[in-house]
């Protein structure tokens, strides 16, 4: 379990499972919390996602900076 509470779980860029990758989302799976993916493939945790958006680490962000920005 996280040290510390968590409002959401943001997954970004890693097709590759490592339980450091996993836990969190699998956390936030049995607390109800909102998940959210950022990947064009699919992943392990992609069917526990509430919200996926198929784009790479790169455009995303830069698609985030772009909106906070206007």
């Amino acid at each position: 379990m996280l040290e510390r509470s968590f409002d959401m779980v943001f997954n970004i860029g890693t097709t590759r499972l490592f339980l450091y990758i996993a836990c969190p989302v699998l956390q936030a799976v049995w607390l109800g919390k909102p998940k959210v993916e950022i990947n064009p493939g699919k992943t392990f945790v992609s069917r526990f996602i509430a919200i996926k958006l198929p784009l790479s680490a790169g455009e995303a962000c830069a698609e985030i900076r772009n909106r906070l920005n206007d």
